[in-house]
């Protein structure tokens, strides 16, 4: 007889009976029965205590009969069959070909045999009484008819937690009673956490021993881009060497093309050795540039060839992306000086770097009517027999000279006032250089190109910088890193050494040398700059990258840098750097100009162009990769007419052209998605127009995908990971052989559709056993007794 019950509240266990009229007639008999039997005993002679024990025995076998006669009931509840659904979710990943080092058995062939083939076994027991699905898992979860024919562990990855997660959301609204997950526990997408919302009781099987064997492998790898000139790029990675202990192996860095770069010994000291190795190297070609690290074991005389668990998880492949010019840089100054000359030799080394610059040779000049002058004309005759178009000025401006301008307008007009043509360039350098020849509104420009538009500024010391140049309570005043006092008095000082922080010392871009003490050595040898404004003050933030000692020991901040806004801006306090440059050393010439583009380097590093490229790695939950693209105008405001396309280049085949759909809620946003095949490097490319209907500079990126990297991570089974999903969800970790036990485990849990039982106690064999065996008991015993 059984009921299904509604809910698991409503359950219980308790005894009932199938005949409540019989209960008076039933205790009456049994009463006349407990007086008879006192009555016989009492005859029988003195009471001991086998006459006790017999008399226990008769009585109550004399009390199972009268049960019997009220047909107790045994009413408890029980999942209803096939009713609930018990899902198995079977690891179908790559991950999953590792052999053991013992007998050879891969984790794939165990996990088939533990599922057989459906007939016998665990697994039709289990589904006997629940409603089983059986899955398989890699990147995604499949419904699987025939497990062990689909188990092929040819999965890119091992997504156990949005498996998981998948599970929970296709059974929902289902009576989901348990999730067995049979595993090596090396999941490809759950890095710490794990989410058991919407979860029944998973019972984990860990598949796979730690004695794997050999094994080396490159764990992670993080790329550093800074501006040091000589090894802009330093790519650090960990090296695992498993069961190796004694070995030797060597890292090597290749290019795209499988030209070595660089390689380094590793010498493998204990069974399980973690090593960190370090490449620092130039990259020959601007942009995007694709790196392959590996570690390999070096074949040993007289041993034989190093055998593997695996080799997939010995290589990586690594995306450098530096950036691509030419970078524009203005550069304008209140008078000529040596500052630009050593400047523009420096950055000419650089072909991604383009130095224009405006210099005043004179302030403005007031208008004088000479006698001999011809009546009308108003050019100043300092230009006069100049036929260089664009450099005829006027009276009562003041007389700039442009060079290395692109064309014959730039900068005609002075120094810019409008955003198009300032936010073209991607750093602005001001040399002694007072605030009055900016107009408000040139400040305020200047202003929002760093905030706003990202860009970078650089204010040199100077007679008429800083302090002296009235920038106090200015808008270009409030962006520098330091504070400017108005009204303040004096000249700037003389005969000071320049020192670094120690801040500084660990900026890649300040520093000339890799070493600290070479570095203080060369500092040491620099000839005293003469002309330094005292700025005594740094603001909140902002880092103290370099100092200048006066002969009295006073320190005033030299080098001072901060963000602001989306850019960033740097202070040198020193206006006469050129010093450090002269001298018969050339070595001493070169280390200068090393600085200068060191500086601009890190000036324009995070710059960003009128078209930009973000790429969003594929996980487990998207599929694909998301690829958005940014694109501005001339005065970096959104566009949302561009002709925006997307193309990526696989690592084999064609192309692919994307069309960038507007974002609704980012203005100047394109998306698009691509779906990456075969792993590899694919390099991604954005081009637009822009409102003008021009082409716009490209923006470009690097995308690698390498499934067998998270998928090889780890080759031991992480049973940590399987213990906590069972203990966060109610279940257990199961051995294999435990699994024949798991359906009637099953069955006594509490499952969503329950029904009740009921067992009809009296009519069992062993109630009758047990009256038969009372009463031959009393029998036996009161025959010891010698009773009748």
């Amino acid at each position: 007889m059984t009921e299904e019950m509604p809910s698991a509240a409503e359950h219980g266990t308790f005894i009932s009976l199938g005949q409540p009229g019989w209960l008076w007639p039933a205790l009456l008999l049994l009463i006349v029965a407990l007086i008879a039997l006192v009555w016989g005993y009492r005859r029988a002679g003195r009471t001991d205590v086998i006459r006790t024990l017999a008399f226990g025995f008769k009585l109550l076998a004399m009390a199972l009969i009268a049960a019997c006669l009220l047909e107790p009931l045994w009413t408890a509840p029980s999942p209803k069959p096939d009713a609930n659904v018990v899902v198995i979710l079977a690891d179908n990943g790559r991950g999953m070909t590792i052999a053991e080092r013992v007998g050879g058995e891969s984790r794939i062939e165990a996990v088939r045999k533990i599922v057989g083939d459906g007939t016998t076994g665990w697994l039709p027991t289990l589904d006997a009484a629940f409603d089983v699905r059986s899955y398989t898992f890699a990147e995604g979860v499949t419904r699987s008819v025939d497990l062990a024919a689909d188990l092929t562990a040819d999965g890119r990855a091992s997504n156990l937690g949005a498996a998981l997660k998948e599970v929970a959301t296709r059974y929902r609204n289902r009576a989901l009673a348990a999730v067995v997950v049979i595993s090596d526990g090396n999941a490809t997408d759950l890095a710490g956490t794990f989410d058991a919302a919407g979860l029944p009781p998973v019972y984990t099987v860990a598949i796979g021993t730690d004695d794997t064997g050999a094994d080396l492998a490159v764990s992670d790898v993080s790329v550093v881009t800074s501006n040091f000139e000589d090894a802009p790029v330093t790519v650090h990675a960990d090296i695992h060497a498993s069961g190796l202990a004694g070995r030797q192996a060597v890292v090597r860095l290749s290019d795209a093309s499988g030209k070595l770069v660089q390689q380094q010994p590793l010498a493998i000291s204990t069974a399980e050795h973690h090593s960190k190795v370090r490449f620092n190297l130039r990259p020959e070609q601007p942009g995007v540039v694709f790196y392959r690290l590996e570690v390999a074991a070096v074949d040993q005389p007289g041993t034989a060839p190093l055998k593997e668990a695996t080799t997939a998880n010995n290589h990586k492949t690594i995306v450098v992306d530096r950036g691509q010019g030419p970078y524009r840089i203005l550069y304008v100054s209140g008078r000529p000086n040596w500052e630009y000359k050593f400047l523009h030799r420096a950055v000419a080394a650089d072909d991604q770097v383009n130095l224009v610059g405006l210099i005043r040779i004179a302030k403005r000049e007031p208008k004088f009517e000479f006698s001999g002058g011809r009546r009308g004309d108003n050019a100043n005759p300092l230009f006069a027999g100049v036929k260089k178009s664009g450099e005829e000025q006027s009276y009562d401006k003041p007389v700039l000279v442009r060079l290395s301008v692109s064309d014959k307008n730039e900068l005609a007009d002075g120094f810019p006032t409008t955003a198009e043509v300032l936010f073209a360039y991607h750093a602005v350098i001001i040399d002694d250089l007072e605030a009055a020849f900016f107009t408000r509104d040139q400040m305020d420009l200047i202003q929002r190109y760093v905030s706003e538009r990202g860009g970078g500024l650089l204010m040199l010391g100077g007679a008429e910088s800083l302090d002296a140049g009235g920038y106090d309570r200015t808008p270009i005043g409030d962006l520098l890193p330091v504070y400017t006092r108005a009204g303040a008095q004096g000249s700037p000082i003389g005969g000071v050494r320049l020192e670094l922080t120690r801040e500084g010392l660990l900026q890649p871009w300040v520093r000339l040398r890799d070493q600290a003490e070479a570095e203080q050595q060369r500092l040491s040898a620099l000839p005293r700059f003469e002309v330094v404004n005292r700025t005594t003050t740094i603001k909140p933030g902002a880092s103290l990258l370099a100092t200048a000692r006066t002969s009295s020991g006073e320190q005033i901040p030299a080098l001072v840098a901060h963000r602001y806004g989306r850019g960033r801006a740097l202070a040198l306090t020193i206006g006469d750097a050129w010093r450090a440059g002269l001298s018969k050393d050339p070595a001493r010439s070169d280390d200068l100009a090393r600085f200068w583009r060191q500086t601009v380097r890190w000036l324009i590093a995070d710059v960003p162009g009128r078209v930009t490229l973000s790429v969003d790695a594929a996980t487990s939950t998207t599929r694909s990769t998301g690829l958005r693209a940014r694109v501005l105008d001339a005065a970096f405001q959104p566009v949302d007419n561009s002709d925006a396309k997307i193309t990526v280049t696989p690592p084999t085949g064609e192309p692919v052209v994307l069309t960038g759909e507007p974002a609704a809620a980012a203005p100047g946003e394109f998306h698009a998605a691509y779906l990456a095949g075969e792993p590899g490097a694919y390099r991604i490319t954005a081009t637009a127009t822009g409102p003008d209907g021009m082409a716009l500079k490209p923006a470009e990126a690097g995308l690698v995908v390498d499934p067998d990297a998270s998928e090889f991570a780890a080759i031991k089974p992480n049973r940590a990971l399987l213990a906590q999903i069972s203990q966060q969800t109610g279940g257990r970790v199961l051995k294999s052989s435990e699994l024949s036990g798991l359906a009637d485990d099953l069955l006594t849990r509490e499952a969503p559709v329950m029904e009740t039982k009921t067992w009809q106690l009296w009519h069992n064999a062993w109630v009758l056993s047990l009256i038969v065996a009372l009463l031959v008991g009393e029998w036996i015993l009161r025959r010891r007794r010698g009773m009748a």
